[in-house]
Order: structure tokens, then sequence, then C-alpha cells
């Protein structure tokens, strides 16, 4: 009877041991893995010590108006309405030319013994000529020559699209720049304003016999040290306004730092650069000039029509109609042909080479920015945490710095310490931005990014 309870009490526990292995399995497979997938993050506004922000549309509202405006875009709008034209004129080269002349051979002197010479005693003329030139066949140089036009307007409207994108990156530093730099002058100017007072103080103390004169000396150290480092970011302050006056044609007035979200970087389309595609054009043009050197060598077909006016001073009425077929083809050119071809397929040869050149740059740049994006949103929460605790813990000095001893030389340390890694922060902001943009530039996403338009 024992032995059966008891066997019976294993039975139970293995069948409980059993449905809490079942039931933590269970568990286990409800539980999300944890992944380090990059969702999004918006710059500044996760910054503690900024206030104001201005929204992603208004602020690229703001650079659209401003980045149309400049003469390197306006420049390359009319390099292509010239390119535009010259397409034009290439596919026209396959009309006929119309053209007239007027002859006019007067014998001024002459001296010929042979009465009976026609050559030789021309009367005067005075004919007029209107001639009707229909090209057939010219080598392919016609064709050569529509094809090198459309190449190089691909190549003007890709110039366009790095031009644009270019701007749109300048734009965007210059902006960033300027509000970074007067953000942390005025800061500065705010600590400045608590940590002035206490020169007096410490002077005070020392010649009260509170304190040591050496303590004077290291204060003293650290605050004409704080105050170069102000010294410093006013002058910075005020370059990067200038820049932005310039740039914008604008009065800089207390800007708001843009609210950018960043997100889905790593999935941006591979695209080739705006030079990869500038070189294939150019390769395209080349290759086509190879075409025309070999065009100059080959035989020339097409029909003349000819209509003369004879004596038009005298009004006879005389005329006539003459017309055919012309060919003109060199025989032989004594290698001036097969040298000048050589050089032609050379210059295309090089073309080739630097195609592959630019891909290769290409693939190098896009990896730099990519890495540089990612090790600046790595970093990004470490260096917002040591400005946040470097702001706590100055606020903490000035707090109990009457109750701690007097210890002045801890708060002029903490406050430049504050004032460097605010600026490691934001121009790590502005750095992510930068490069963000870089990296669509180099995929040529950033225009549309944008929503700017050629």
């Amino acid at each position: 009877m024992f032995s059966s309870l008891k066997i019976q009490k294993v039975i139970i526990t293995s069948i409980l041991l059993l449905l809490i292995i079942l039931v933590s399995k269970v568990n286990a497979t409800d539980i999300p893995k944890q992944t380090n997938q990059f969702i999004g993050i918006k710059t500044f506004s996760e910054i503690e010590v900024i206030e104001n922000i201005l929204s992603e549309s208004e602020y690229f509202d703001f650079i659209r108006a401003n980045v149309i405006n400049q003469p390197e875009y306006q420049y390359s709008q009319s390099d292509i309405f010239e390119k535009n034209q010259l397409v034009k004129f290439a596919k026209r080269q396959r009309l006929p030319d119309l053209s007239t002349r007027v002859i006019n051979d007067q014998v001024l002197e002459r001296n010929v013994s042979d009465a009976i010479s026609l050559r030789k005693r021309q009367d005067d003329s005075f004919d007029g000529v209107v001639e009707l030139n229909q090209p057939i066949y010219t080598g392919g140089s016609i064709n050569a020559q529509i094809r090198q036009a459309n190449a190089r307007k691909k190549q003007s409207v890709y110039s366009q699209g790095k031009t644009l994108s270019t701007l749109v990156i300048q734009a965007n530093s210059i902006y960033l720049s300027a509000v970074i730099s007067d953000f942390i002058f005025q800061y500065s100017e705010n600590i400045r304003k608590d940590l002035k007072p206490y020169l007096s103080k410490v002077k005070d103390r020392v010649q009260a016999g509170l304190s040591d004169p050496i303590e004077l000396a290291v204060f003293s150290i650290k605050y004409n040290e704080f105050e170069n480092l102000y010294q410093e970011l006013k002058a910075l302050s005020n370059r990067d306004k200038d820049i932005f006056e310039y740039f914008f044609k604008q009065e800089y007035a207390g800007l708001n730092f843009p609210e950018i979200l960043i997100s889905n970087w790593q999935n941006t389309p591979d695209k080739s650069s705006y030079e990869v595609e500038l070189a294939q054009q150019n390769l395209l043009s080349i290759k086509e000039d190879e075409v025309l050197v070999k065009s100059e060598y080959r035989p020339k077909i097409g029909i003349s029509t000819r209509y003369t006016r004879y004596d038009l001073n005298e009004n006879l009425g005389e005329d006539d109609i003459r017309g055919g077929i012309y060919f003109n083809a060199p025989i032989f050119t004594f290698g001036k042909a097969s040298a000048k071809i050589s050089a032609a397929r050379a210059t295309s040869k090089s073309a080739e080479y630097d195609v592959r050149v630019k891909n290769k740059e290409d693939e190098v740049r896009e990896r730099e920015v990519f890495s540089t994006v990612e090790n600046l949103i790595n970093i990004r929460d470490q260096l917002k945490n040591s400005f946040s605790d470097t702001v706590s813990q100055r606020n903490i000095i000035k707090d109990r710095i009457e109750l701690t001893g007097f210890n002045a030389n801890s708060f002029a340390e903490s406050s430049i310490d504050e004032l460097i890694q605010l600026q490691k922060l934001l121009n790590s902001e502005k750095s992510l931005i930068i490069s963000y943009f870089e990296l669509l530039h180099q995929n040529q996403r950033l225009i549309s990014y944008f929503r700017l338009s050629q």
C-alpha cells in the first residue's frame, strides 16, 4: 500500500514537471527576439536644452526656396537649354541647305594674244545663283553628331542634378553651422553670467584670509580658459552668421533647429553616383568623336541643284537650271587618316578607364559615408548622456558651492566641460544629418528626398 502511494506521487511529480517544461517553452516562443534593427531618430528634438524646434516640412520649404535661386543652379538651367538647341541643330543637319550668291567677275586688265580662245577671252559677268544641296550619305557623321548631342544633353542633366544636390548639402551645412554656433554662444553667455561673479568672490576670500592664494591662481587659470573658449565661440558665431547671410541673402535672426527624421537608411537603394553617370555620358560622347573622325575619310554623296540668272545688271532674262549627284571620296591621305583615328581611339580608351575609376571612387565614398552614419548613430546616445551628466554635475556644484568649502575651481571646470560636451553633441548631430544627406546624394536620392524637381 505504501509503495503504491509512493509510485503515484512520483508519477504525479513527473507529470507536473513535464507541464512546467512545456509551459516554459511556449512562453519562451511568445517573447519577441531582441533585434538591433534601426527604426529611426529625430534630430535635435531629443536634446534636453533645445526648446524650439522647426518642423521638417517647414525646414525643407526654406531650403528649397533658397537653393533654386543660387547662381550655380541657374547656370545649369542655361547649360541644359544650350544642349537642347545643339540637339535640334544636329538633327537638322539632315535637311538640305539653300544658299544664294552673286558672281561679279569684271576684267580689270587683259593682255591676251589669242583672240579666238573662249577660255582666255571670257566676258564680264554679274550673275545671281541660288543653290540647293541635299546630303544623302556623309560617312555617318550626321547620326554621330545627333548621338553625341544627346549624350552631352544627358551629361548636362546629370550635371544639373549633381549641382542641385550639392547645393542642398551646402545649404544644410551653412544653416546648421549658423544655428549651432549661435546657440552655443548664447548658451556660453548664460554660463558666463553664473561664473563671472565668483572671480571677485575668490579674490575677496583670499584677501580676507579664508582661502589660499593658490586657489585664486588656479581659479584665474580656469576662468581665463573659459573666457578664451567664450571668445572663440563668439568669433565662430559671427563668422557662421555672415556666411549664412551671404548664401541665403537674408539677415540671420534666431533660427531654430530642424527636426529631421532619419530612418531606414541602411536600405537606401543603391544607384550610381552623379560622377559615374557623367563619366559614362562623356564616354559615349568621345566614342562619337571617333566616328566623326572616321567619317571625314569616308565617301560623301548628295544631290545638288543650281539656278543661275545671268547678267543681272542688263536684265536680259537669261537663266538656266542645273543639277546632279555629287560624289567625293579620299583615295590616299599618306597616313594622316590612320594617325588621327588612332588618336581618337586612344582618347576613347582613356574615357573607358575613367568610368572604371569613377565606379571605384563611388564604391569607396559610399562605404565611407555609410560607415560614418552608422558610427554617429551608435555614439549618439553616449554623447547625449555625457552632456546630460555634465549639466547635472555643474548644477549640483552651483547649488552646493557655498556649502562645500567654496570650491569654485570645480564649478569653472564643469562649465568648460559642459560647453565642450555641448559642442561635440551638436556638431555630431550636424555631422549625422550631413552624412545622411551625402549618402542620399551618392545614390541620386537627395533631390527627391527634398521634393525638388530639375
